[in-house]
């Protein structure tokens, strides 16, 4: 996967931390031959599952309507619905199937354009928990998952198990079970599930390759997604709500965005926005090898960005790049943790924290800090590491707390002089964009902004146009706004990204608000035919 280089001084950073992790992949290339079958009830779709293993491949076209069952989807199979909400698939009321998955994917598969429902209200809690989607022990998947909705289910939404390369995009998984669920039906307290989760045990050598891709994970019982894997790319995508309004009677246990922990290694973070989880917005424990960049995380319960031990203490973080990332407005919850903030790390080695923007942790703790190194009694000494080149205000107890032991480390807990650049992309449709960006260091005059469709450059415009709302926010003028009217686009979707150049140089940080997802519509085409049929 590319990454482009909106940041000259992100360049080496990414060259560098790509060149530990390794490339990930593509493999929208890959073929899947056989018959054709259009469905329109359940068993017309087992049937058609059945024929199209028999026959080593094929595709399924689903019509509106509900599919009630559990289905294993055998190799080399294509299945699409009428679109989420139109198509929805959904585990029957009190399902006697233990681990009942409603989607069993096989190799080679690719799912999309409708809804699984996991059905919890109807289940029985003290057994019978099966995801939304499952993908178990394919060394070799292949499998790609797009534009697909998972609700409502008794374990993750998504889960990947000791599987490699699968792509999830643009899909939404959200309520999950929760400990509310479980406790109203007073069973097995102290389990909820995640939106997404990838997972290999330790013993199993093959690295994942899973991309998550502009993905939506909200309000599920415990994280948005939760990585122990290697070699994970999360790009784009909101995580939010997650373990909110939770009762954790029997299991005090923080929910995150996203959260990563031992034997995750090699993971990248880039563009997401993390807000409003019960826990921390990015809490990863025992990182190898991790980059997170140009992600906003506001707004969570605990802090911004976690940095910290395995749970058990004895691995500590090792290379890991924080960079160019936005956290404000954290500490929402009160824990038994003393110390939140903004982004906060534990200790490790070769840890490099530059060119982020902290402000504004003030709420129920009396240690709130911007930036903090360290925290508790036997932390591992910070070694090999930097710290420099960010902009942290407004922070209740201090912008900058290094309670640490460095060793051969450059740390800074002075701003950069160069105040960020900021501001919103406030809409997005088919045709246009909107938003406003500022910087203090232009005071009235304005700022350019450079725009992104699908990872390549398409303008870089000046946002001068009058903006009166602007005057509310407290910044110099009102002439920041922008609006840009797209070329023409291809039919599908497109992912839309702004960043706000620096002034008079510096690191462009990413809009709030951005990115955004527009769809280009085509014609309707003609109403596949009804009932099991083989072309």
């Amino acid at each position: 996967m590319q990454n482009k280089m909106k940041n000259d001084n992100l360049k080496f950073k990414i060259i560098f931390t790509i060149g530990i992790i390794g490339l990930f992949f593509s493999i929208y290339s890959t073929t899947r031959a056989g018959s054709v079958y259009y469905v329109s009830t359940a068993s017309e779709f087992t049937a058609a599952l059945t024929s199209a293993g028999a026959a080593n491949g094929g595709a399924i076209y689903l019509s509106a309507g509900e599919y009630l069952g559990t289905f294993i989807v055998p190799d080399n199979i294509t299945i699409q619905g009428a679109g989420i909400g139109n198509t929805t698939l959904k585990r029957p009321d009190y399902s006697s199937i233990n681990n009942g998955h409603v989607l069993s994917l096989g190799s080679n598969c690719q799912v999309s354009e409708l809804t699984i429902d996991g059905n919890k209200t109807n289940q029985n809690y003290t057994e019978n928990f099966g995801s939304g989607i499952i993908v178990y022990e394919q060394p070799n998947a292949h499998d790609v998952i797009e534009d697909i909705e998972v609700k409502n289910t008794m374990l993750d939404g998504i889960l990947i198990i000791n599987s490699s390369q699968v792509i999830l995009k643009n899909n939404h998984t959200h309520d999950t079970v929760g400990y509310n669920d479980i406790n109203t039906h007073n069973v097995r307290a102290g389990q909820a599930y995640n939106g997404i989760k990838i997972m290999q045990h330790p013993d199993y050598a093959v690295p994942s390759y899973v991309d998550v891709i502009d993905c939506v994970s909200n309000d599920n019982g415990l994280d948005g997604i939760e990585i122990l894997s290697s070699y994970v790319n999360v790009k784009g995508g909101y995580y939010y709500g997650n373990g909110r309004n939770q009762n954790f009677v029997d299991n005090n246990f923080p929910c995150a965005g996203i959260f990563s922990t031992y034997p995750a290694t090699n993971v990248i973070i880039d563009g997401v926005t993390a807000y409003s989880n019960n826990g921390n917005g990015i809490d990863i424990d025992a990182a190898n090898n991790l980059l997170i960049t140009n992600s906003h995380s506001y707004l969570n319960g605990i802090a911004g960005i976690f940095i910290t031990n395995s749970p058990d203490g004895n691995v500590p973080p090792a290379n890991v790049t924080i960079i160019g990332n936005k956290a404000y407005n954290n500490d929402k919850i009160s824990y038994e943790f003393n110390i939140h903030g903004g982004i906060f790390v534990s200790g490790g080695d070769n840890i490099t924290v530059t060119d982020n923007f902290i402000y504004d942790s003030q709420a129920n703790h009396t240690q709130l800090y911007g930036i903090y190194l360290g925290c508790y009694t036997g932390a591992p000494a910070l070694s090999n590491s930097t710290v420099n080149n960010n902009f942290s205000f407004g922070n209740k107890t201090a912008d900058y707390s290094f309670n640490i032991t460095p060793i051969n480390c450059s740390l800074s807990s002075t701003n950069t002089t160069n105040t960020p650049s900021y501001g919103w992309l406030d809409y997005a449709n088919a045709i246009h964009i909107t938003g406003w960006a500022y910087d203090a260091d232009a005071g009235v005059n304005p700022i350019n902004v450079k725009i992104y469709i699908d990872e390549t450059e398409a303008a870089n415009i000046v946002a001068n146009i009058s903006k009166p709302d602007l005057s509310t926010f407290g910044i110099q003028g009102i002439n920041h706004g922008f609006d840009y009217i797209f070329p023409t686009l291809a039919v599908g979707k497109h992912i839309i990204e702004v960043y706000a150049i620096n002034t008079p140089t510096g690191y462009n940080y990413e809009l709030s608000g951005s990115p955004k997802t527009i769809t280009i519509v085509e014609a309707i085409p003609p109403a596949a035919p009804q009932g099991l049929s083989v072309q």
